[in-house]
C-alpha cells in the first residue's frame, strides 16, 4: 500500500508543478485589468470610470479566485499524499518538534500583544508602533528555529 501510495505521489509531482505554476501565473495577472485601466482614468467621465474600474476590480478577483482554487487544489493533494506518507513537515520528528514549539508559541504571540497596546496606549504612537509586527515576525522566526535545533540536539543526544 506505502509502495502504491509513494508512486501516486510522484506520478502528482509533475501535476502540481503545473497547477502551481498556473495558480500563481493567475495571480501575477489579476493585477493587469486594473493597470490597464489607469490608462483610461482621462478619458473617461467619473460616472463611466467608476463603472469601468468597478468592472475591471471584478475582473481582478475573478483572476485571483482561479489562481487561489489552483493553489489550494494542488497543496491539498500534495500536503495529503505528504500527511500519508509522513515526509517533509510530517515526519514524527516534526511533529514532535512542532508540539513543543505550539506550547511557546500562544505565549510567545500574547506577550507581544501585550506588549504593542501598553507601548501603543502609553505613547499614543499607533502610527510607529505596528513595526512591532514584522519585527515580533522575525524574531519568531528566530525562536521556532532555536527550540527546533534544541530538540534535535537533545534527540541526539
Amino acid at each position: 500500500m506505502h509502495k502504491k501510495i509513494l508512486k501516486e505521489s510522484r506520478d502528482y509531482e509533475n501535476k502540481h508543478c503545473i497547477f502551481k505554476i498556473i495558480g500563481i501565473a493567475f495571480c501575477i495577472l489579476s493585477a493587469i485589468p486594473l493597470m490597464s485601466g489607469a490608462l483610461f482614468t482621462d478619458a473617461l467621465s467619473n460616472s463611466r470610470l467608476d463603472d469601468f474600474m468597478t468592472g475591471l476590480s471584478s475582473i481582478t478577483i475573478f483572476l485571483v479566485g482561479i489562481g487561489v482554487f489552483f493553489l489550494v487544489k494542488t497543496n491539498i493533494a500534495h500536503d495529503s499524499f505528504n500527511i500519508i506518507l509522513q515526509i517533509d513537515d510530517y515526519t514524527t520528528e516534526k511533529k514532535a518538534s512542532k508540539k513543543v514549539i505550539e506550547k511557546y508559541t500562544s505565549i510567545y504571540w500574547m506577550i507581544i500583544a501585550f506588549i504593542y497596546l501598553t507601548y501603543s496606549f502609553l505613547s499614543n504612537n499607533w502610527q510607529q508602533s505596528w513595526v512591532i509586527w514584522p519585527l515580533a515576525g522575525v524574531a519568531y522566526g528566530i525562536f521556532e528555529a532555536i527550540l527546533s535545533l534544541k530538540k534535535k540536539k537533545a534527540i541526539s543526544e
